[in-house]
């Protein structure tokens, strides 16, 4: 054997395992593309039940950039803002959301959830919610922790 018919020969096994691989990346990617779009999604646009027998969700969601979301400003927003040991932010916090919505005042609700803080953050928000007489924001205490 010669050092150049090695060679050659290298040189080809080399080029059949790359268009191997340049093979089995798109089968790859075919598939991973199929699976993403039959994937359950988390969101629904439609503002159906994310309920339904054919997988985990049965929901309809926009495929393209272009179908329009099917969102309105009639649509009730929550806002869960979960809290533990920020007493330096908490109002500034609160007071952000309630002043930034575009949603009508009767279609957002804001809960505050204290994870049993220590340093006075459930205070400070029933003081602020007693001072801001708001009916859209709630407070709620969590359970104490288990021992």
């Amino acid at each position: 054997m010669t050092i150049r018919f090695l060679i050659e020969t290298f040189v080809i096994c080399l080029d059949g395992c790359l268009l191997f691989a340049l093979l089995a990346i798109v089968v790859y990617w075919q598939k991973l593309k199929r699976v993403a779009a039959e994937a359950p999604q988390l969101i629904s646009f439609s503002g159906k039940a994310a309920t339904g027998s054919e997988g985990l969700l049965n929901l309809e969601v926009p495929r393209s950039l272009e179908e329009p979301a099917r969102w309105s400003l009639d649509d009730k927003v929550s806002v869960i803002i979960p809290a533990y040991n920020e007493a330096e932010n908490i109002e500034d916090c609160v007071r952000s959301v309630l002043q930034s919505s575009d949603w009508a005042r009767d279609r957002l609700e804001v809960w505050v959830v204290d994870d049993q803080s220590t340093d006075g953050t459930l205070e400070i928000v029933q003081a602020l919610q007693a001072t801001l007489a708001d009916s859209r924001l709630s407070v709620l205490a969590g359970a104490p922790r288990p021992a």
